[in-house]
């Protein structure tokens, strides 16, 4: 397997390119903010969890171009917005939706499963990104809500929900 020389001149000025940008991400075949696993309303047609948008049809779209600005222009997964969340975090692959809540002056990462259980290696990843960076985290599986974050946003208890504190 070839290794890159990094100490081809060549090489280290590319690497050292601050202007070299990555392309933003776009949403493309992914619609499971439509699919039933968030909540809002369309053109007047509600959707929530169980419920796709009215205007989903066979995945797509079918006023695209016609969408309302609010919720579908506006919205934005933090896959979407965030290049500190992976590539390989794009709902549709995962089948999770990463969106960041404010609860209460009290922000958080919230996680949505999106067709399937939540799966580990989202979650663990989900787990340790928040650890790292002192962020609130909430979670859902099977329904079940766990949150793992500061005191205050601990204290913030819904029915069944499980908490765990980071410590200081």
């Amino acid at each position: 397997m070839a290794k890159w020389d990094v100490t081809d001149e060549a090489t280290v000025a590319v690497l050292n390119d601050a202007s070299v940008t990555t392309p933003p991400r776009v949403c493309g075949t992914c619609s499971k903010c439509c699919e039933g696993h968030l909540h809002g309303s369309a053109h007047g047609h509600p959707f929530w969890k169980g419920r796709p948008c009215h205007y989903l049809e066979s995945g797509r779209c079918s006023i695209y171009g016609n969408h309302p600005e609010d919720p579908c222009k506006v919205f934005k997964c933090e896959w979407l917005v965030n290049d500190n969340i992976p590539g390989w975090m794009k709902p549709d692959d995962v089948n999770a939706i990463l969106v960041w809540r404010k609860e209460d002056s009290i922000d958080y990462l919230d996680i949505a499963e999106a067709g399937e259980k939540l799966r580990v290696e989202v979650l663990s990843w989900a787990i340790m990104f928040c650890l790292q960076n002192n962020y609130n985290l909430q979670y859902r599986i099977d329904g079940g809500v766990n949150r793992i974050g500061s005191k205050s946003f601990l204290g913030q208890e819904q029915p069944d929900e499980t908490l765990t504190e980071i410590p200081e």
